[in-house]
């Protein structure tokens, strides 16, 4: 009669721990592998750590990145589509590649060790300090479909500030403009819900 999310799961023994106590939704929250300083970093301090990357665990290479996200536009809705340059691509790849390694990591984890257990898969990226801009929100969700991670739910950082208890902190009609494109990418997708964490009391949005 009533469900419980396993929330902000960090590590592989919280996925056991949860699971031997009846939980069947798992949020996982790869917020230590985010790095926040990729919206920071200089021009010429990008190539190294891309060049660092899993790229193993990620079966993928860069000039297959470029093809499909730099070379490539993506319509994405009637009136909206995403096509990246290479400086949006490089950034989103150093902000979340060893994020979406360890979600993966996690998320075959559950699968392969409870094969016959019902469960559902969540991802939070909200509890970050970097805002995830709607190309990063579609590159997530699209490496993540190519590795074949199946998600319920995804939780974005949005902009502005989202915290417990009060209303929305922010420019209401920028959060708009940047929700709506973030809701077309989630229906692009159609297999996963957009998620607001902390979304309770927040009536002006």
């Amino acid at each position: 009669g009533f469900g419980a999310d396993a929330d902000h799961l960090k590590t592989k023994e919280d996925i056991d721990l949860l699971v031997k106590n009846g939980f069947t939704m798992f949020t996982f929250d790869p917020g230590e592998y985010v790095h926040n300083e990729a919206d920071t970093l200089k021009e010429d301090e990008l190539d190294e750590p891309v060049s660092n990357q899993n790229w193993i665990q990620l079966k993928t290479n860069y000039d297959d990145l470029l093809v499909e996200y730099v070379n490539n536009e993506i319509k994405i809705a009637e009136n909206y589509s995403i096509k990246a340059n290479e400086d949006q691509l490089k950034r989103a790849l150093i902000k979340y590649g060893d994020a979406l390694v360890h979600i993966k990591s996690m998320y075959f984890h559950l699968k392969s060790k409870h094969p016959d257990y019902k469960s559902e898969v969540e991802v939070s990226v909200d509890e970050t300090e970097s805002v995830t801009s709607p190309f990063e929100h579609f590159f997530i969700s699209n490496e993540l479909k190519r590795l074949g991670v199946k998600l319920i739910s995804l939780a974005p950082r949005f902009i502005g500030e989202f915290e417990k208890g009060i209303d929305y902190k922010g420019d209401l009609s920028v959060f708009k403009e940047e929700y709506i494109k973030h809701i077309s990418i989630a229906k692009y997708f159609g297999t996963y819900k957009l998620s607001l964490h902390s979304g309770s009391d927040k009536f002006s949005v």
